[in-house]
């Protein structure tokens, strides 16, 4: 799972624990479960691509919705969807300028120097981002040297330099 799932995940969990599933569905554990993840499906499915914007839609989401509820049990999936309609739309412009898929905010966070994880700096993931000419090998070397930097104080020099050319696959 993403960052942006897991963030979206754990928000609406922590909010379906305040209210009860539905009557018919309480009774089966199956059931209860089935109806989490198509709650959850339905919010993933509508939420925006970026996870920094998640974090404020996923709550102006249960809100709206929130709202609507007449009943301190769950909301239905279309219960969801027309919480998600109500919501203001972002800038239709500035929306499209917005990296859209995991590898491409991941190379936005690059381009701006922002953190990022290590799968993004080496192996498959830092070779798809420079195939496809989102980032350049320039650009993930001062990630590469902070790692090694981390490694060699938590390693000594020689494992780090050791575990560097393994994750640079120069074995």
């Amino acid at each position: 799972m993403s960052y942006r799932t897991d963030e979206l995940t754990a928000a609406v969990l922590r909010w379906l624990d305040r209210y009860s599933p539905p009557g018919r569905v309480a009774a089966s554990p199956q059931l209860v479960e089935a109806e989490r993840t198509a709650l959850l499906r339905a919010v993933l499915s509508r939420a925006p691509a970026q996870t920094d914007e998640c974090r404020e839609w996923v709550g102006a989401l249960l809100d709206a919705a929130e709202r609507a509820m007449r009943t301190r049990a769950w909301p239905s999936v279309g219960d969801i969807h027309r919480a998600a309609d109500s919501l203001p739309r972002r800038g239709g412009a500035a929306l499209a300028d917005r990296p859209r898929t995991d590898d491409e905010l991941a190379a936005a966070r690059i381009a701006a120097g922002e953190p990022v994880g290590e799968t993004w700096v080496f192996g498959a993931r830092a070779s798809n981002l420079v195939a496809a000419g989102l980032v350049t090998d320039a650009q993930l070397e001062p990630y590469r040297d902070g790692a090694w930097q981390n490694w060699r104080r938590l390693h000594g020099h020689a494992k780090a330099s050791a575990m560097r050319a393994a994750a640079a696959g120069e074995t």
